[in-house]
């Protein structure tokens, strides 16, 4: 009976039933083979890297401020707005890749990167990535999200680096973002 929300579709539905591992269940838990019944979405429109989630918890976004590692056998530097093929979950989506230091990243490197794919998707802190080229399709790296953003950050305001690498951070341990979150709120 809970509702659920499908993104990025954003369609609305009451769960009818569940199974979990093809037996009826009340619940269903992370890492679990589960399968929802819900009568309001059309199986047709449901592809890869759709989400389901209790009322609107979550929100689709096309920007995803990262950290990301290359790795060691890159032949050639990234470059600030390269197209890659960026994987989280299960989606499978054509991005851009935007830098917030320096014009390209090299083979070993790591940095604070944006992400801007071209459509939105779910995804929370410390929900992990890969990163690979379009053609000929080969592993580039991955890493880690920080958070999804509404927007591409300005690089060249000082204080935006420095406030990645503190986010980047404190989403390492709940308690550290709490801090962070509250720290960095607006006062209303």
């Amino acid at each position: 009976g809970d509702e659920v929300t499908l993104f990025p579709h954003g369609v609305n539905g009451r769960i009818k039933a569940i199974q979990v591992y093809k037996r009826q269940s009340e619940t269903a838990k992370v890492g679990q083979c589960a399968a929802l019944n819900v009568p309001q979405l059309d199986y047709k429109t449901i592809k890869r890297g759709c989400c389901v989630s209790l009322g609107e918890y979550f929100s689709p976004q096309q920007w995803l401020l990262c950290t990301l590692r290359i790795l060691p056998d890159l032949k050639a530097p990234l470059k600030n707005g390269a197209n890659i093929k960026f994987h989280t979950g299960t989606s499978e989506l054509v991005a851009s890749l935007f830098l917030l230091k320096g014009n390209n990243i090299s083979a070993s490197d790591e940095s604070i990167v944006q992400v801007r794919l071209n459509e939105p998707v779910v995804a929370g802190p410390g929900d992990r990535f890969i990163l690979r080229s379009l053609s000929p399709v080969r592993t580039l790296g991955g890493g880690m999200i920080i958070e999804a953003i509404p927007h591409k950050l300005r690089r060249n305001h000082p204080d935006v680096f420095q406030d990645a690498q503190n986010r980047a951070k404190a989403i390492l341990s709940g308690v550290d973002f709490v801090e962070y979150a509250i720290r960095t709120a607006e006062v209303f």
